[in-house]
């Protein structure tokens, strides 16, 4: 019924995407699909609605196309570095580190000052071997966003890589401290490294 409404009434695009995204959290990733499909119906091309498709896609773990929505968005919104991010992310899971530097870079060109990017950049510097440039990326990281788990976490395996246990352990530690409790496989390894590096934990 409201899709069949949507061919005479459509709505702004934002609330769109919102709504979308809304039915993707409660699992309904083929109605969100749908829903934007029909959008797209109304020649609707709009940056928003291409990044709600991309995270519907990802939710459904169809990360190639959800890096082509993502793609497109940026080509409608090319100043936002949020879907470059976004667009990182999924190259991250498909595997192609190469191609996610390429993204994180280009939403650092964007926002020198996004931390996440920096972080992510760093982490798959580390798993190309490019251990230094990964750690100058985790040490922007951390400037910015002292109080985020992840680039502590990512900075520690850099170190360790290096051989600077001490430093690796101290990062460890700090990941410890700020880590939500569900990432529980991540919290185990810290707390393992970070005491087998001779650091105390509170």
């Amino acid at each position: 019924m409201f899709l069949d409404s949507l061919r005479l009434e459509p709505l702004e695009a934002a609330a769109i995407g919102g709504l979308a995204w809304c039915l993707a959290l409660e699992g309904d990733c083929a109605k969100a699909l749908a829903l934007l499909d029909r959008a797209a119906n109304f020649n609707m091309r709009d940056a928003e609605l291409a990044v709600s498709r991309g995270r519907c896609l990802r939710e459904m773990g169809r990360w190639d196309e959800a890096a082509a929505s993502f793609e497109e968005a940026g080509g409608l919104d090319p100043r936002n570095p949020d879907i470059c991010y976004e667009q990182g992310l999924c190259q991250v899971e498909l595997g192609r580190d190469d191609m996610a530097v390429l993204s994180f870079d280009n939403a650092l060109r964007r926002s020198g000052h996004y931390a996440p990017a920096w972080d992510q950049k760093g982490a798959c510097l580390r798993r190309m071997g490019r251990l230094q440039e990964a750690l100058s990326c985790l040490d922007e990281a951390v400037a910015l966003a002292p109080d985020s788990a992840s680039p502590w976490f990512n900075r520690a395996q850099v170190l360790e890589a290096l051989g600077r246990r001490p430093e690796a352990g101290r990062c460890y530690a700090r990941f410890v401290a700020l880590a939500p409790v569900h990432q529980q496989d991540q919290l185990f390894l810290a707390r393992q490294k970070a005491l087998e590096f001779g650091i105390e934990l509170a």
